[in-house]
């Protein structure tokens, strides 16, 4: 979060000294958290005697969600790449989505997430262990969909904005 002083006084942006800390922190907790997730499921899994589905997620699922991650990790990167260099004015190597395509799907991935935990808890719970395997290996493919949809939308917006700061009025030009 930046702050800039009022109209007239210096041009200078600064930085709140806890926004750092607080990015880090979050961002550590964040893949903590998921870790301690999937070793939280694999252990549940194990102790409810569902050996099938303990082996499949520990084989297939929780890699297919960590190369998601990883593969987030590169799209967002990039994208914070092109948002630093339109804030000083570079060229763009792929363009800065709307933010609003942001947040929907950033909030498509937290309910997914959500529902996903739940439907492997129930399945696991009634014994359809093939239906937790499905629904984990369903969960992995829509991140990489939505994270392909994520990238595809900075393809698409390439060569549109190349200031991430300015300021639009659309009635400047219309004739009445």
């Amino acid at each position: 979060m930046h702050t800039t002083p009022p109209s007239g006084s210096q041009n200078v942006v600064t930085t709140p000294p806890a926004a750092k800390a607080y990015h880090c922190g979050t961002l550590t907790y964040t893949k903590m958290g998921l870790f301690v997730l999937f070793a939280w499921l694999l252990w549940w899994m194990y102790s409810k005697q569902q050996m099938f589905a303990f082996k499949w997620y520990g084989l297939a699922v929780v890699p297919l969600c960590l190369s998601g991650v990883l593969l987030w990790s590169l799209v967002k990167q990039k994208l914070r790449r092109d948002i630093v260099a339109a804030k000083d004015g570079a060229p763009l190597r792929n363009g800065i989505p709307h933010h609003g395509m942001l947040i929907v799907l950033g909030s498509k991935f937290l309910l997914a997430f959500g529902i996903w935990v739940c439907q492997v808890l129930v399945a696991a719970t009634l014994n359809m262990e093939g239906g937790a395997i499905v629904f984990g290996v369903a969960n992995a493919l829509t991140n990489f969909l939505l994270i392909g949809t994520v990238y595809l939308m900075c393809r698409i917006e390439r060569g549109f904005s190349v200031t991430v700061n300015e300021s639009y009025t659309p009635f400047e030009n219309a004739s009445v």
